[in-house]
């Protein structure tokens, strides 16, 4: 059997079981979840996590979390990352319905939820940059609201920058690729993130990237993208104001982001899960 197991867990495995564990950013994030979620999170689910035969962790920093925080054997994780889907093709009017010049906005795809995805810090450091390039570029912000998102939103409503900011609401699969490859930089300010699946989708759309520091968010962009901390404000500001206008810099991390998005492949992660689905039947050692 599977299951995602930083979510939930089996009280007991009379099977061969693989775990597959993004994130454990209940320990990354303060007040991310209710206070009922998180002492499941962090007081029951971890002592039933334990007892799986084999997790699979979707990046080395929840490989190393695991570790740390769960106390689960090195032996018995193994790493194994997700795959980025390739997007359909442009349909067209994404940009049009938003009144959106292409090539002249900063992107941010995420659920709009506080504090953990970052928004606030995000919109400082658009308040940060050159007054030229915040009159030229609008900043984006697309998803679906989510927890707190109405202290995103007035944020912005009171922001000196606020005619230059955009919520799009949820965008839909069939215009991911123009929403991403319109954009003149993508950027991922999250606190923390277990994968990052929306930074691998703009690198695979030949957007140049900014992102977090930390977490797997570090891990996967280095070398493919600029990075900054993401509680500053004014380092993120100069990230962004690089990326919007060294060329060079640009054409460097656009091939960069192609090549980093080869090694996260569906069918790898495929072909890994089955070896080890294949070892723990067979009663032999997974690693």
């Amino acid at each position: 059997s599977d299951l995602a197991a930083n979510r939930r867990a089996l009280a007991f495995y009379p099977l061969p079981t693989i775990a597959v564990v993004h994130d454990l950013a209940q320990y990354h994030v303060p007040a991310k979840y209710s206070l009922l979620r998180m002492f499941y999170l962090k007081k029951l689910l971890p002592f039933f996590v334990r007892k799986v035969p084999q997790l699979v962790a979707v990046s080395h920093s929840t490989a190393r979390d695991l570790q740390h925080y769960w106390r689960v054997p090195a032996n018995r994780i193994q790493v194994c990352y997700n795959g980025v889907s390739e997007l359909p093709k442009e349909q067209g009017g994404w940009c049009a319905k938003h009144h959106l010049e292409p090539g002249k906005y900063i992107l941010y795809v995420s659920r709009i939820e506080h504090p953990g995805k970052n928004h606030l810090t995000l919109l400082k450091a658009f308040e940060n940059l050159p007054e030229e390039l915040r009159m030229e570029y609008k900043l984006v912000i697309a998803g679906s609201d989510w927890k707190d998102a109405s202290i995103v939103k007035e944020a912005a409503r009171q922001s000196p920058a606020a005619s230059q900011i955009i919520f799009t609401g949820f965008v839909a699969f069939e215009d991911l690729r123009e929403a991403y490859t319109q954009a003149r930089m993508y950027i991922f300010p999250s606190r923390f993130e277990g994968f990052g699946l929306s930074l691998l989708e703009a690198m695979s759309c030949g957007t140049p990237c900014a992102c977090s520091d930390n977490s797997s968010l570090g891990e996967i962009g280095q070398g493919a993208a600029l990075l900054f901390p993401p509680e500053d404000a004014g380092q993120m500001a100069a990230v962004m104001q690089k990326l919007l206008t060294d060329e060079a810099l640009r054409t460097q991390l656009r091939a960069a982001g192609y090549q980093k998005i080869t090694d996260y492949d569906w069918k790898k992660h495929a072909e890994a899960i089955l070896l080890l689905a294949d070892r723990l039947t067979q009663g032999g050692n997974t690693r």
